[in-house]
C-alpha cells in the first residue's frame, strides 16, 4: 500500500508539468496566429504607387484589328508649336519609296478586301453596324525599318463612302509592342489630332484641331505626313506643316504602320500612292 500511496503525488506532478507545457503550446499558437494575420493585413494592401497613383483618365479609342493592352500609364508633355510652311532645311534624302507598281515589297492584301494595282494601294472597309465601338480601324504595317527620326508623306484618296460616314486616315509612328504615337486626319470633317498610347492607356497630345487644308470633295487627293524628329512630333497636310507638339514618353526607333478609321454602320474605298520617307537631320 505504501508503494502505491507514492506513486499517487508523482501522478499529480507530472499532470501539472503536462498542463503547464499544454498552455505554453496554445500561447505560441496563439501568438504564432496572431503574427500571421498582422503580416497577412500588411501585405492585403495595394502596392505604394497605387496609393499615390496620379494617372490620368484616358480617352476611350475604338479598334478594329486589335485593342490596346498593357496597364498603367506616365504624363504626355504637351508643347504645341504654330503651323508653318514646309521648310526642308532639316529634310535630307529619301529613305524609302513606294509607287504601289507592285507588291515587291510585301504590303498586306487579300483577294476580297485589298490590292495593289494601277499604281495604287486600294482598300474597302466596312465597319458593321452591330460594332460596340464607334469607329473600326484598320492597320496596315510600312515594310520599312525606320529610324528614330524621319518625315513620311503619303498620297491618299477616299474614292468612295457610304452616306453619312466618318473617314479618318493616318499613321502610327514609333510603334514597340502596342504603345505608339499616332496622327489621325479626319477626312469627312477637316480635324487632325494626335494621340500617344502607352502602357494601355491613350492620352490626347494634341486636340480635334480643326483645318482647312485637307480637301474634303469625294475622290480629292490629300497628301498626308507627319515628322518626327527627337521630341517633337508634326502633322503634314498637302506639304504644309501644322501645329505640332512635343511628348518624351517614347524616344526610341519603331515600326510605323497606316491607320483607316471608318464610323460604325459605314463602309469606304480608299487608295494610298506615292509614300516617301525622308531623312531628317
Amino acid at each position: 500500500m505504501a508503494g502505491r500511496q507514492r506513486k499517487e503525488p508523482l501522478k499529480a506532478k507530472n499532470n501539472k508539468k503536462s498542463d503547464d507545457n499544454t498552455k505554453n503550446t496554445l500561447i505560441i499558437v496563439a501568438l504564432i496566429g496572431a503574427i500571421s494575420t498582422i503580416v497577412a493585413a500588411l501585405f492585403s494592401f495595394p502596392p505604394f504607387q497605387r496609393l499615390f497613383d496620379t494617372t490620368p483618365t484616358s480617352i476611350s479609342v475604338p479598334t478594329f484589328v486589335e485593342t490596346a493592352i498593357p496597364t498603367g500609364g506616365v504624363f504626355p508633355t504637351l508643347a504645341q508649336t504654330p503651323s508653318s510652311s514646309l521648310t526642308p532645311a532639316n529634310i535630307g534624302g529619301k529613305l524609302f519609296e513606294e509607287t504601289f507598281t507592285n507588291n515587291r515589297n510585301g504590303w498586306f492584301v487579300d483577294s476580297e478586301n485589298s490590292s495593289i494595282t494601277a499604281g495604287t494601294y486600294k482598300h474597302t472597309v466596312s465597319c458593321p453596324l452591330e460594332t460596340t465601338e464607334s469607329y473600326c480601324e484598320l492597320y496596315l504595317e510600312v515594310p520599312y525599318t525606320f529610324p528614330k527620326n524621319f518625315r513620311i508623306d503619303m498620297d491618299a484618296t477616299v474614292i468612295e463612302t457610304s452616306t453619312g460616314s466618318d473617314i479618318a486616315l493616318g499613321f502610327q509612328v514609333r510603334r514597340k509592342t502596342k504603345d505608339h504615337y499616332y496622327v489621325k486626319y479626319f477626312m469627312t470633317q477637316g480635324l487632325y489630332q494626335l494621340n500617344i498610347v502607352f502602357k494601355g492607356k491613350t492620352f490626347r497630345i494634341i486636340p480635334d484641331t480643326p483645318t482647312t487644308i485637307i480637301d474634303k470633295n469625294l475622290g480629292a487627293k490629300n497628301k498626308l505626313g507627319i515628322k518626327v524628329q527627337d521630341f517633337l512630333f508634326t502633322p503634314i497636310i498637302n506639304d504644309q506643316e501644322l501645329g505640332g507638339a512635343e511628348d518624351g514618353n517614347l524616344p526610341n526607333a519603331g515600326k510605323t504602320y497606316l491607320i483607316i478609321s471608318v464610323s460604325r454602320g459605314h463602309s469606304a474605298i480608299i487608295e494610298f500612292d506615292n509614300l516617301i520617307v525622308w531623312e531628317v537631320r
